[in-house]
């Protein structure tokens, strides 16, 4: 199977470690894949990408009852501090349908404000969503690559 250029295999394969002054309601390093480690990923790789430092880390997980929309909800806020741009909070919402005809749906907010362009079905992995927050910051900030007419790397930020 050949994967497009932004992804690798270690996208569906890292466990995630959180540093211990990381404030947080999981925990720190897990078993493996799953949720949390999940969550961690994407402490981790909006770190690693925007070369910032790691606040805090929220998840939560709420389901609906049957008679409801039946779904569950998955929340997961990221706190940083970002060279350049100060505090930087980032959450993302996934929905998932329980009903197998209605795809899963997935929400990204950069500091409160929603990035509808970037909705997906499925979610994207934790590197790909630090390059769409990233991208969406350096939309918010002059760029010198445009005014002096130097090329930008499009594919994935890579």
């Amino acid at each position: 199977m050949e994967l497009p250029r932004c992804f690798d295999y270690c996208d569906w394969s890292r466990s995630y470690l959180l540093p211990g002054g990381v404030a947080t309601n999981i925990p720190r390093r897990g078993p493996g894949p799953g949720a949390h480690d999940h969550a961690r990923g994407l402490l981790v790789e909006l770190v690693l990408r925007l070369g910032a430092t790691p606040v805090s880390l929220h998840y939560s997980e709420t389901a609906q009852p049957r008679w409801a929309y039946d779904y569950s909800r998955t929340a997961v806020t990221a706190v940083l501090d970002a060279p350049g741009h100060g505090p930087v909070r980032v959450t993302t919402f996934a929905r998932y349908w329980r009903v197998a005809t209605v795809p899963e749906t997935w929400e990204i907010f950069l500091n409160g404000r929603h990035l509808a362009d970037e909705d997906r079905r499925p979610p994207p992995s934790q590197r790909y969503t630090a390059f769409i927050v990233a991208r969406a910051l350096s939309d918010t900030t002059p760029r010198s690559a445009e005014s002096t007419g130097a090329p930008r790397r499009e594919l994935c930020g890579i």
